[in-house]
């Protein structure tokens, strides 16, 4: 089975509250404009756990994504910021 692609739109969440959003259904995810680093990495991995599994608890997502993050960031993968 082959998935669909998962957009990924970049904007500010203040109104929302949050740094990320994962719309389900639509295969969407938002992060904040002003994240940075490994944040960005941990927000974009984390919101990418909710779409891939979404009968997850909250508690599972934070683990999974903070894990991955971890080890993606301890090899040394950077995001080039323009």
């Amino acid at each position: 089975m082959q998935d669909k692609q998962v957009k990924i739109g970049i904007r500010k969440l203040g109104k929302e509250g949050a740094w990320g959003l994962a719309h389900m259904g639509q295969n969407h995810i938002e992060l904040d404009s002003r994240l940075k680093g490994y944040r960005f990495l941990l927000y974009l991995i984390h919101e990418y756990m909710h779409i891939r599994n979404p009968e997850w608890s909250e508690t599972k997502v934070k683990k999974e994504s903070s894990k991955m993050a971890m080890l993606i960031w301890r090899q040394n993968f950077r995001k080039i910021e323009k």
